[in-house]
């Protein structure tokens, strides 16, 4: 996959996590991962007009969310039933993955 291409794979990973959290009312992440979306979308790429180094940059910020406590990587999705909420979270957990596969093969 080239450099375009994960910027394209990205935005639209990064679009379902956006519908995910805006659904369940949750406001905190939305302006990172609107910025993201941005910095992936080319032909300006946020400003930066360069696909490696906006992927870069999204790696960089991306990565600087998952830690301490509070963060990111501590975000699930509620759901009184557990089956329910596994399900939902699961789902969400698998774009992560596929977010941190294709920033982590940079």
């Amino acid at each position: 996959m080239n450099s375009t291409e994960k910027c394209k794979r990205l935005s639209e990973l990064f679009s379902l996590l956006k519908d995910v959290i805006k659904n369940e009312g949750d406001n905190e992440w939305l302006i990172d991962i609107n910025d993201f979306i941005i910095m992936l979308t080319p032909p300006y790429y946020g400003g930066i007009e360069d696909a490696n180094a906006s992927l870069k940059r999204v790696s960089d910020s991306y990565k600087t969310m998952g830690r301490g406590n509070g963060s990111f990587s501590d975000y699930f999705i509620w759901r009184e039933d557990f089956e329910e909420r596994m399900k939902a979270n699961e789902k969400f957990d698998d774009v992560k993955k596929e977010i941190w596969h294709i920033l982590d093969n940079l």
